[in-house]
Formats: C-alpha cells, structure tokens, sequence
C-alpha cells in the first residue's frame, strides 16, 4: 500500500507538471513590465504575457479603455442642423413672383354706371391658364369684369370668376437641395474632422487612445473588456542576452607524473563558482536560491539541477555568498536576478577563505571574491597558505561541526592551529 501511494503521488506530480502553464512564459516569452516601485527590478506583479489581437501584441498592465470623440456637424451656408431628425435643413430663397389665373364660373351683375373697384381686376401681367400647374399657391378668388353694358337706371355687366393663384420661383442655396413639396432646401451634413454618424447625428474622429500624445500614439485593441490602450510596450525576452558570466575556476586538468603527481601548479582548497536563479521570469517567479517544502513541486519543474546541487552544498555550509547580479536586462528594467557563491569542498575550506583572504594580495587585488557575475574562487597555492596567520583565522564553526564536548572542540582547534603554523614555517 505505502508503495502504491507513492506512485500515486508521483503520478499527480508528473500531470500537474506536464498540464501547469507558468502565464508569464507564453506566447514566446513576449512579455511587458513596468517597474512601478522604482527598484530597478521587474518583480513579479510588474509583468505579464502580451497576447497578440490582429497581429499585434497588447500590453494589459495599466492599460486604459479607449475613447470614441465626437464633435458636432457643420451644415452648408444658410442651412441649420435639425436634431430631432438628423438632417441640415433651410428656407427655400424666392427670385420673384409669377401671377396666374384659372377661370371657374361666369354671369351677370348689375352695377351703377358700371363702375367697378380695382381690386375686381386681374394684376397686369396675370397669365390665364387651364389649370394651375404644380406647386402653384391659392389666394382668392374675385370677379373680374370682362365688359359692361349701360341701360337706364341700372347697368349690367357679364362677369367672369376666376382662381387666383402665385408661383414663386424657389431656389436653394448651394450645397442644398428642395425637398419633395418644395417647403424645405435639405442638405448633408460635413465633419471638419473624422465621419458622420448617421446613427448618434455626430462627427466621430474614430476610436482613440487616451494616453495619444503629439509624437506618440498607442493602438487600440480589444482583448475581451472592450477597446484599450496601453503606453507600456511588449517586447520578445529571448532576443536579451544574459549578462557575461565567468564561472570557472581551475580545475584538476594538469598534467601529471607517472606516479599521478601533478606536475604543475597545486592549488589547495580550491572553489567552483556556482549561481541560482532568485524569482524572476526564467524561473516563473519561484526563488531557485530557496527550497522550501511549501514549494518542492515548483522548485523542481523551474529550477536547474546545478540550482538544486547549489543548495545543498550551501546547506551543508561549504559555500560562500560572492553577491546578487541582473542576470538578463531588457529596457523594461531588470528581468532576472541571481546569487553567485564560491563552493568548496569542505567548510573547513570555505572558513579558510574567509578569514584568511583578507591577508593575501592577490585576493584583496580581485575584491577579495571578484564580482557577483565574475566571482574569483581560485584556491591557495601552498606558498600562499604558508602566508596565513593561522591565529587570526577562528576554526570554532568547523571543529563544533565535528564534535559536540566544548572542551574536545578546544583542543581539537588547537592542534588544527598548531598544524598549520608548523606548515607556514
């Protein structure tokens, strides 16, 4: 049973792995940041993936909707928008007057003398038609006298009645045109800037982004919460270079005798120069320089096996922290940091190095360590080790790792110390 449970475990590990997608390392590791506390570092809620809408990348962190400006319309000289129905709109303009009459009836009427008001006469210049053509307006009617006969006491007269009508002769002005029963000139509208929206009556300059500046505008795209903008550019993390790094150290490649002695310089307490990965983009934002039991499934899908192997030399006390390096820059500001240590082979070794670097030139010419992305973990060379004052270097930390009786621990010391002065001589 404790078996199969096991490998039930291990099973669920492996699927979560396989299934688990770090939202910081698709899309090509096209991502964007901004560095928003001013730490010269991208720290994890200062990035994101950028997902590509119509072939470009859209950035969502501080990203802003998007506005659609209007502005009203402009309407032809003479003409004035009308809201309600959306349209340009202006009186028709009259170039004179033309008269005309329809005759309707006929008959007599007696009168003085025959004597007849002005009013009763057609204007001069009226045209007589059949009938009023379209468009003519209706004034009145009156009786027009066509002749008179006198006759003692009464005169008579035969009169005609006529349909008064006018016919203005309209013209719009230019731009506009005359509408079906001619009691409008109807014009389109124009916009100084951007298109007519036939449906909100207004000139729209299009969707723009908020942050748009005179030199520089930002597209506006819609990732599933409607159009928006964003002034924080995408960028491809793969095509920065990592910082050049210089993990050597010497290594046991000499040439040796055929008693396997080597035959070169012998370098004694001799460091790797190894690094981890802090919480970063590469790693998913897990810290490879921490294994926690809390994150055991993390640490092993985002972290090397040298990361792993750094730890465990580290916890067994035989590394020495050389400092923290920007292991990849972008112009979004740092992506990736790292711890660089000196490792040796024992603590004894690591203890050494510390206390007894600070006395030898050669070290002290190399900042004691060199630098985080260049550490310096050459070992000693014996006339090197001949040089240290082995009373100034405190072994209690190596031997107490050793025994547990305080008193052993003092003489156990003292015999290291009397060793290695008796070597210097």
């Amino acid at each position: 049973m404790q078996l199969g449970y096991k490998v039930r475990i291990g099973f669920l590990a492996i699927l979560f792995a396989w299934t688990y997608t770090d939202p910081y390392l698709v899309m090509g590791q096209v991502v964007c940041g901004r560095d928003m506390d001013q730490d010269g570092e991208i720290s994890k809620g200062e990035v994101a993936a950028c997902p590509f809408i119509n072939d470009q990348a859209f950035c969502p962190i501080e990203a802003v909707a998007c506005q659609n400006p209007s502005s009203p319309v402009s309407c032809p000289t003479a003409t004035s928008w009308n809201r309600e129905v959306k349209q340009c709109e202006g009186a028709p303009i009259s170039n004179g007057v033309e008269y005309m009459a329809v005759k309707t009836d006929s008959g007599r009427t007696e009168r003085n003398d025959c004597r007849f008001p002005e009013e009763s006469v057609l204007p001069e210049g009226t045209n007589v038609v059949l009938n009023p053509p379209a468009g003519a307006v209706f004034v009145n009617e009156r009786y027009v006298i066509t002749h008179c006969r006198k006759r003692r006491g009464k005169d008579t007269a035969t009169f005609d009645v006529y349909a008064y009508y006018s016919l203005q002769n309209i013209a719009c002005p230019a731009g506009s045109l005359l509408n079906s029963d001619k009691s409008l000139c109807i014009a389109s509208p124009s916009c100084s800037t951007g298109t007519y929206d036939s449906v909100s009556g207004q000139c729209n300059s299009g969707i723009k982004c908020p942050l748009d500046t005179e030199t520089r505008q930002f597209a506006c795209l819609n990732a599933g919460q409607g159009f928006q903008c964003s002034q924080n550019q995408c960028e491809d993390v793969s095509r920065f270079e990592e910082t050049k790094t210089d993990l050597a150290s010497f290594r046991d490649d000499g040439q040796t005798d055929a008693g396997g002695m080597c035959k070169g310089q012998i370098m004694i307490f001799n460091g790797k120069a190894m690094e981890c990965r802090k919480a970063g983009l590469q790693t998913g934002y897990h810290n490879c320089c921490r294994n926690d039991s809390e994150s055991i499934l993390e640490f092993t899908k985002s972290c090397k096996d040298k990361e792993k192997t750094l730890i465990a030399n580290r916890d067994g006390g035989v590394c020495h922290l050389v400092g923290t390096y920007c292991k990849k820059k972008s112009i979004l500001g740092c992506l990736q940091r790292a711890e660089s240590y000196c490792c040796f082979g024992s603590k004894l070794a690591r203890i050494i190095h510390e206390q007894g670097r600070g006395q030898l030139k050669e070290y002290s010419a190399n900042n004691l360590w060199g630098s985080p992305s260049q550490p310096f973990c050459n070992g000693m060379s014996p006339e090197q080790l001949s040089m240290l004052d082995f009373n100034q270097i405190d072994l209690t930390e190596f031997v107490g790792s050793l025994v547990t009786d305080k008193d052993l621990v003092g003489s156990v010391e003292t015999k290291i110390n009397e060793f290695y002065r008796d070597v210097s001589r």
